[in-house]
């Protein structure tokens, strides 16, 4: 093995995307780049999430033959062209962008002649695996299949998609994941899913997400964003920032709001964009929620005054997507040192990190009257807010920063490729 391990991740999410993913991708390539000095290269696609649109800086770029390709950071950046869809995508959609970015991916990497020492794919699109078992074999490297959503199984539960094709995909995935060296996955409950799916042969490692402690922390003081919108000391913003797509569930957060109309002083911003943005719009200006701000994301570097801004954070999901994906967004509320309301029944991992924590309340999904009486508790009581934000520091600071989550994992690829060398 190299001195400079070879590291290739492939994902159609990286920089600038500024959220999910993306986010994580980025960090990860630039990290392992910076603190252990690996060669990484990074196959990625067409910068489009959260916005469903090319980023303006890609709009007139040649995608075709590596003419896109950039350095970012340090790492070698290849850009590959797909298909983008034009708003966020239904099932047959998301197929047609996941298997564009795949053929091309395995048209480009059938060109490498560079081996690399270890691959790392990020799924979605969950089609990643297939490629990865077919390189595991080609290059005969360890390869890792990293589950950052339960895509088949959000698909299948929701009814996005017709059940034999649900069923076929499923049968695909539990394919991928007796194949590789490596499964890994963002939650422990995720991890029971993807194991529960062939108990004898599939094992999974918990790999979590991470909040960067550096650059999101507590602020304290006057609040641009809260200057901007008129808010005093005493008002009391409700926060959700993030995707806007039907497994988040912001009908009820809205219904819940609504019901907070004898609350002068509650106030809220709904930040993202998605499916149900427009919905959610139609229904704040009919039913006359003149306190609900509508807003995009914004840039990454007031990462930290935005999430500064609102006083309570809500997390609504619908209830058929328990355990099918842990909010990423959390670590960041965490880092930013603000309480966190989560809907989620109570036996899924996201209802019992904000319990043993102590950063926020449960209460049961897809009810809005529980979510209003949370909001109305939490607003009454800024002591009880402060100490709750507090705890969620403390946790990610000793177990979920950037540099604990990878060191330990480049640590778990190093005594991988050693055993290896040694035969």
């Amino acid at each position: 093995m190299r001195d400079r391990p070879r590291f290739l991740l492939c994902s159609y999410n990286y920089e600038p995307e500024p959220t999910g993913i993306g986010a994580y991708t980025t960090t990860m390539a630039r990290y392992l780049r910076s603190a252990h000095g690996w060669d990484v290269q990074v196959f990625t696609g067409i910068p489009h999430y959260p916005w469903w649109h090319v980023h303006p800086a890609y709009a007139d770029r040649d995608f075709r033959r590596g003419r896109a390709d950039e350095t970012l950071g340090g790492v070698a950046v290849h850009r590959l062209p797909h298909f983008v869809p034009d708003g966020p995508p239904g099932g047959l959609a998301r197929i047609r962008l996941d298997l564009s970015w795949l053929i091309a991916l395995a048209l480009r990497l059938a060109r490498e002649r560079k081996r690399p020492d270890y691959c790392f794919f990020v799924a979605p699109p969950f089609l990643a695996g297939v490629l990865a078992r077919v390189l595991a074999r080609w290059w005969r490297v360890p390869v890792q299949y990293h589950v950052q959503d339960l895509q088949v199984d959000a698909a299948a539960d929701l009814g996005m998609l017709p059940r034999p094709l649900c069923a076929a995909m499923l049968a695909v995935e539990r394919w991928i994941l007796r194949g590789v060296a490596v499964v890994s996955t963002v939650g422990r409950g995720m991890r029971r899913r993807l194991v529960a799916k062939d108990p004898g042969s599939i094992r999974c490692r918990f790999l979590p997400n991470w909040a960067d402690t550096t650059a999101v922390q507590p602020a304290t003081g006057a609040n641009a964003y809260r200057r901007e919108w008129g808010l005093d000391d005493e008002d009391v913003l409700v926060f959700y920032s993030g995707n806007m797509g039907r497994k988040q569930g912001l009908e009820t957060l809205v219904a819940a709001l609504a019901g907070c109309a004898d609350e002068p002083r509650l106030h809220a911003v709904l930040a993202g964009s998605g499916a149900v943005r427009d919905e959610i719009a139609t229904t704040c200006k009919t039913d006359g929620l003149d306190r609900i701000r509508l807003m995009d994301l914004q840039p990454r570097e007031r990462l930290t005054e935005f999430l500064n801004a609102g006083d309570i954070h809500c997390l609504p999901q619908k209830r058929a997507v328990a355990d099918l994906v842990l909010p990423s967004k959390l670590l960041n509320i965490m880092a930013a040192g603000k309480p966190v309301i989560a809907c989620a029944e109570s036996s899924t991992e996201l209802a019992t990190i904000v319990r043993t924590v102590g950063c926020g309340l449960v209460v049961a999904p897809e009810d809005p009257e529980a979510l209003r009486q949370a909001i109305v508790a939490l607003a009454a009581d800024p002591e009880r807010r402060r100490a709750m934000g507090a705890a969620g520091r403390r946790y990610v600071e000793r177990r979920l920063s950037r540099a604990a989550v990878l060191d330990t994992f480049a640590a778990r690829v190093r005594r991988r490729l050693d055993r290896r060398r040694r035969g």
